[in-house]
């Protein structure tokens, strides 16, 4: 099939499977599903702060729990719940600092 493809410009192709009434559209890479006019108008990307990484964008959910989204917190880093999350395990401190000399948990810097 990519051989097929490959004749024809991306154009060409959404033209003909238009005309045999085939829903299809071309695949956007993240900067242009972005930067899509669609996508811009009604701000179907959500943008978040993301420490340690810089501004993170994805799609919003459709529908009504998009109104939520604005005021979501980013994700954690990895590693920063860990010592709470094996403590409500029961692990002791000592087992995990084990665990994280050994490489087998992260934590994070913070």
């Amino acid at each position: 099939m990519r051989d097929v493809f490959l004749t024809q410009s991306s154009e060409t192709w959404l033209s003909r499977l238009h005309a045999a009434d085939i829903i299809s559209e071309r695949i956007l890479n993240p900067g242009d599903w972005l930067h899509n006019v669609h996508v811009e108008a009604t701000k179907s990307a959500v943008c978040q702060d993301t420490p340690g990484v810089g501004l993170v964008y994805a799609p919003r959910t459709p529908g009504f729990m998009a109104l939520s989204e604005d005021k979501l917190r980013p994700a954690p880093d990895v590693g920063a719940d860990s010592r709470a999350v094996l403590l409500d395990a029961g692990f002791d401190g000592d087992a995990i600092d084990n665990f994280v000399s050994a490489g087998v948990v992260r934590t994070s810097v913070c």
